[in-house]
Parts: C-alpha cells; structure tokens; sequence
C-alpha cells in the first residue's frame, strides 16, 4: 500500500511581458511572494512556478503562446 500524500499544488504562471522572479516580488521588502510568504502560510503546498519567454508571444518567433502552454501541460504530466 503506498502512502498518502496530503498536499495542495499550486502551479505559478506570470503574465505576459513579465517574467517568473518579478512577478511574485513583493516590492516593500523584495522577498518572493511564492517562496517567502506563501511556502511559510501553505508548508504542505508544493509550489510550482512556470517561466517562460512571454517576449516571444509578441515577436515575430513561430513560437505562440499556445506551445508554451502545450510546454506547461507536458510538464505538469510529468
């Protein structure tokens, strides 16, 4: 019998022109939201953040938003 995991995902995705770190920055004391505040408030939460190049929704890449979400999907599968 496998034991049982008794926690919440929370999956972190920033938004468009942002980037992962400054996203979740809280700008009085510079601490990451996600890491400093949220993991202490949440201990049994496993935290996920996804980052990706959101510049290149906007450029002229073959890239479109929807491989990076294809690319989140793919991971979280994993």
């Amino acid at each position: 019998m496998s034991a049982s995991h008794n926690f919440t995902s929370i999956v972190a995705i920033h938004e468009l022109n942002g980037n992962a770190k400054e996203t979740w920055r809280d700008r009085a004391s510079g601490k990451l939201w996600l890491e400093d505040f949220l993991s202490t408030a949440m201990p049994n939460a496993r935290i996920l953040k996804f980052g990706y190049d959101s510049s290149l929704v906007f450029s002229r890449s073959k890239s479109g938003i929807e491989s990076f979400w294809r690319d989140l999907l793919n991971r979280l599968k994993v």
